[in-house]
């Protein structure tokens, strides 16, 4: 096991390496960063900051009434909290649009108020579709973070009579000083490489993010240069995040109970339940007002779908589930080797499973072309290198989800396991798969439904006969094909939350507490 994570870690370092040095050198002319390249990175951070801060601010107060609240459909909630950050990018800012754009449905409710219309281009739309996109996800890793806390720990500070405030500064808020870093780092590492909400909310070229200067690089000028020149930048603030979010970030401790059903004696009171509820309520409207004004206004009509579509759809549910499967392979092992040594090689290794999300795809796809290009013809492999490569996108994710949990589940029951003699794969199979299937679960469906909804690796390599459903949408959409366009677009959604609701569902099923 711990031969594969140093393997796989080597491996996810060679690649996202050696495709930024593959650029950089096939590079035919040399550019430098001007005082406008500069703006654009200053603007990046500027808005990856501010969407994390926001993300990981509201989702303290939304998964802390969730946790603590038993309602109808909660489980539901729970299970499709995570539905915009699995939607295809163009597909949700086309929903988002419907409910906050110039006509959507908040503009024209201000409209009869006789109040000034909003505008959701520029720095505000790209942070609240942002925040539309990451909150929900912020939202599902604190959810756990509470859920890990033991409920002796409520138990005693009912007993020691203790107020809502004094509960929330002994007992939550060593959670969110242990938790909320490398959420943070997570968000803005997302909003950091983020492509299509910059292309399609920024407003104009005081809106550009790096990831969009990459894009013009390519697109227009193929300045192989400057594109490289804005990776290393890119690479460099996050990891530079991640370094960060280490020094903010307190040591684990055994916190172990005996599993028994949390109760929350310190709010009870009326208007703390009303509060929570309404939280609630907000957050439900927030998050899937957009996705019912997708599934609206694109319709049900599958009839009509041609037969390349039903294929395509095929193609893209099994390379998501090799994807997906390849992807939780090498995030266990990079986990689990990461807890095996010192905190110094801990940061390392961790550091390289989330180097992936601070590399451009766009850059991670060429850099993978130039280099297949003298051995193999990468069109001919293309299916098998976007398998690669979304698998690769989604350990950054993997690895955030499952490293915490995993970390104290060693510090709780480690000694434990020595004692009674368990071996290695003895301590993983009974110890940490039960107890982390909750987290498995979740993390899978999330890499499922990211590779099944990328539109970025496969338009580098793709063929007459490697086209996938996102492909195929959009392909609808450029032959002015509306309607067609939309119900391919719909069945992409259920298809993406189909895959996330059955590895999610299944995780908690056979979870053990």
């Amino acid at each position: 096991m711990h031969f594969l994570g140093f393997f796989f870690a080597g491996l996810i370092f060679f690649v996202a390496v050696g495709s930024l040095i593959c650029v950089f050198l096939s590079a035919d002319i040399v550019s430098t960063f001007v005082f406008e390249d500069w703006n654009i990175v200053v603007f990046t951070v500027k808005q990856a900051s501010l969407s994390a801060a926001i993300s990981c601010a509201m989702a303290i107060p939304i998964s802390r009434a969730i946790v603590r609240r038993d309602f109808i459909f909660k489980s539901m909630l729970l299970s499709f909290l995570g539905a915009p950050f699995i939607l295809p990018v163009l597909v949700a800012v086309i929903g988002f649009a419907a409910v906050f754009g110039q006509s959507g449905l908040i503009n024209f409710f201000l409209s009869l108020l006789g109040l000034p219309n909003i505008t959701i281009y520029g720095l505000l739309g790209i942070i609240l579709v942002h925040v539309f996109f990451n909150l929900p996800l912020a939202v599902r890793f604190l959810i756990y973070g509470w859920g890990s806390i033991p409920a002796e720990r409520f138990r005693l500070t009912a007993q020691l009579g203790m107020s809502r405030w004094n509960v929330f500064y002994c007992v939550e808020i060593p959670m969110l000083r242990n938790t909320l870093p490398s959420i943070f780092v997570l968000v803005f590492l997302l909003c950091l490489s983020s492509f299509g909400v910059a292309l399609t909310m920024g407003g104009g070229p005081a809106s550009t993010t790096i990831e969009v200067a990459i894009y013009y690089a390519f697109r227009y000028d193929f300045n192989l240069s400057k594109a490289a020149y804005f990776a290393m930048v890119q690479i460099c603030l996050g990891l530079a995040a991640i370094s960060i979010s280490y020094k903010f970030k307190p040591p684990n401790v055994p916190q172990g109970g005996i599993d028994r059903f949390v109760v929350r004696w310190d709010c009870n009171q009326i208007h703390v339940r009303f509060i929570d509820y309404m939280i609630i309520s907000l957050t439900g409207t927030f998050i899937f007002m957009p996705i019912l004004a997708l599934v609206f206004m694109s319709g049900f009509n599958f009839s009509s779908l041609p037969d390349q579509i039903w294929e395509s759809a095929v193609r893209s549910l099994l390379m998501s589930l090799l994807s997906t499967i390849l992807a939780m392979i090498i995030s266990f092992s990079i986990a689990h080797t990461a807890l095996k040594y010192t905190m110094g090689s801990n940061n390392i290794l961790e550091s390289i499973g989330y180097l992936p999300l601070c590399l451009s795809p766009l850059v991670l796809g060429t850099g993978i072309f130039i280099f297949l290009l003298p051995y193999i013809n990468p069109n001919d492999h293309a299916l098998k290198v976007t398998v690669f490569v979304n698998a690769l996108m989604s350990i950054p994710f993997v690895i955030g989800i499952i490293l915490n949990p995993m970390r104290q589940l060693y510090l709780d029951f480690s000694r434990l396991g020595d004692n009674l003699g368990l071996s290695q794969m003895g301590f993983i199979s009974m110890v940490l798969l039960p107890r982390l299937s909750r987290h498995i679960g979740f993390a899978a469906g999330l890499a499922c439904a990211i590779s099944l909804g990328d539109f970025g690796i496969i338009t580098l390599f793709s063929g007459p006969n490697t086209v996938t459903l996102p492909m195929a949408v959009y392909s609808l959409m450029g032959s002015y094909r509306l309607e067609a366009s939309s119900s391919a677009a719909l069945l992409l959604l259920l298809l993406t939350f189909a895959s996330f609701y059955l590895f999610d569902t299944g995780g908690r099923l056979f979870a053990r507490h």
